[in-house]
C-alpha cells in the first residue's frame, strides 16, 4: 500500500486501501439480495491510483504561495495536495502550472471571510486519449476581467498541456462550486471519450464519472442485459455514456436529461452517429418526472439517477406501468434500497441480478447495478 503524502489532514480517501467493501453499503445490498433469492452481490474494483480524471479543487492562500486542494473535514482550511495519488498525473501536472501562473501574475486567491480575491477554484478534466486537460477557472466576478492576466499566462504555457480553457464566474457567497457565468476562452468545446465503443462528449458543465475505466466495465455489464432490437427509454441519460453504445443494437432509444451541459454533450454524441443510427434516437429534455410517458413505448428502461434516487413520479410510473426490464444504476445505496423495496413491493418486479462497483475508490460510496424483471403475473 503506497503512503499518501497528504493524509492526514486530507479527508478525500477515508478508506485508503481498505480491502473489504464499505460495510454499510455491503450490508444493505446483501439484505436486498437475500430478499430476492440472490447471492451477495459481487464487488468490482478498478485501479486504486491515478484513476481520477475529474477534479474540482478550491484555491486559497496568497498570490505568492497559493494552495490548491480540498477542505479539511468540517472546516474551510484548505489541504494543499500537489501530489495526490488518486489524481490522473495530468491533473497534478496542470495544478503545478496553475500555481506557477498565479505567482507570476500575482493573481489573488479567494478568501471567504471578506469575500475577496479573484480565483475561487479550478475544475480539471483529463481527456484519456490525448492526456490533455479541459480547465475551468472559477472566478469571483461576473466577467473574466480580473483573471485576464492569469488566462493569458496559461494560454502561453505549453507545459500546461491544456485541451481547452474556460472561465466561470461565481460572485456569490454560496458554496456552489460553479456559478452561472461562462466564457469559452480557447480549444474544443467538449472533451471526447470513447466509452464502451461510443463517442461521448463532455462540455465543462456536463456530468461525468471520475473513474472512467471502472465505469466502462459497469456499462458493458449493463449493455449485455439489453436484448438486440429492444425499444429503450433512458432516464437521467447525461451525455449518453450508457445509451449511445446501445443505439446500434436497438430498434429505438429515447434519452431523457435535464442538465443543459449534459444535453449539449448528448446531442453532439447523437450528431456523431451515422444517419441511420441517428434516426433511432430521440431526446426528451426536462425532468424525469415529466417524461414518464416514455415507459409506455419501451421494453427496457434504464435509470441512472443522482444520489437522491428516482423522482417520485417516475418511481410510481415504474410500479404501475412497468416495462419488461428495468436496469437501475445507483450512486446512492440508501436511496437505491428505498426504491428497490418500493419496486419489488409493488408486485410487478423482481430483482434477477445485483452487483456493486467501486467507482469511488477509498470512500464509503459504491455504485450499484440491478436488473429488475417484470413478473409474468403481479404478486
Amino acid at each position: 500500500m503506497p503512503a499518501c503524502p497528504h493524509r492526514p489532514p486530507c479527508p478525500g480517501c477515508p478508506r485508503w486501501f481498505e480491502e473489504l467493501p464499505p460495510p454499510h453499503a455491503s450490508a444493505l445490498l446483501a439484505d436486498i439480495a437475500r430478499a430476492n433469492g440472490l447471492e451477495a452481490p459481487a464487488f468490482h474494483r478498478g485501479a486504486a491510483t491515478g484513476f481520477r480524471v475529474r477534479a474540482r479543487l478550491s484555491v486559497r492562500g496568497r498570490a505568492a504561495s497559493p494552495k490548491i486542494g480540498i477542505f479539511q473535514q468540517g472546516s474551510h482550511r484548505i489541504v494543499d495536495m500537489p501530489h495526490c495519488l488518486v489524481h490522473h498525473p495530468a491533473i497534478n501536472q496542470t495544478v503545478a502550472r496553475i500555481k506557477h501562473a498565479i505567482r507570476e501574475t500575482k493573481t489573488a486567491p479567494y478568501a471567504e471571510g471578506p469575500h475577496k480575491g479573484d480565483l475561487r477554484g479550478v475544475q480539471l478534466v483529463v481527456e484519456r486519449n490525448s492526456g490533455r486537460v479541459q480547465l475551468v477557472l472559477v472566478g469571483n466576478a461576473e466577467d473574466s476581467t480580473p483573471l485576464l492576466a492569469l488566462i493569458e499566462a496559461l494560454r502561453g504555457d505549453r507545459e500546461a498541456a491544456l485541451h481547452s480553457l474556460f472561465w466561470n464566474g461565481n460572485p456569490t457567497r454560496h458554496n456552489h462550486f460553479l456559478g452561472g457565468h461562462w466564457e469559452h476562452i480557447e480549444g474544443p468545446e467538449a472533451i471526447e471519450e470513447n466509452v464502451a465503443g461510443a463517442r461521448v462528449f463532455y462540455p465543462p458543465d456536463a456530468f461525468g464519472q471520475s473513474h472512467l475505466d471502472s465505469s466502462e466495465a459497469l456499462i458493458a455489464n449493463l449493455a449485455s442485459r439489453v436484448p438486440d432490437g429492444a425499444r429503450v427509454a433512458e432516464f437521467y441519460a447525461g451525455t449518453g455514456a450508457i445509451g449511445l453504445g446501445l443505439v446500434g443494437r436497438c430498434e429505438a432509444i429515447a434519452f431523457n436529461e435535464v442538465g443543459p451541459g449534459s444535453l449539449r454533450g448528448l446531442r453532439r454524441g447523437i450528431d456523431a452517429l451515422d444517419a441511420k443510427l441517428r434516426g433511432r434516437c430521440r431526446v426528451v429534455a426536462g425532468e424525469a418526472a415529466s417524461a414518464t410517458a416514455l415507459l409506455d413505448e419501451a421494453e427496457v428502461a434504464i435509470v441512472d439517477p443522482p444520489r437522491k434516487g428516482l423522482d417520485a413520479a417516475l418511481l410510481e410510473a415504474l410500479c404501475t406501468r412497468p416495462p419488461e426490464r428495468l436496469l437501475y444504476v445507483s450512486c446512492g445505496v440508501d436511496s437505491f434500497t428505498r426504491d428497490a423495496r418500493a419496486l419489488t413491493a409493488s408486485g410487478r418486479y423482481e430483482i434477477t441480478a445485483l452487483s456493486s462497483w467501486d467507482l469511488f475508490r477509498h470512500t464509503e460510496h459504491v455504485e450499484t447495478l440491478a436488473c429488475f424483471e417484470r413478473r409474468a403475473k403481479p404478486s
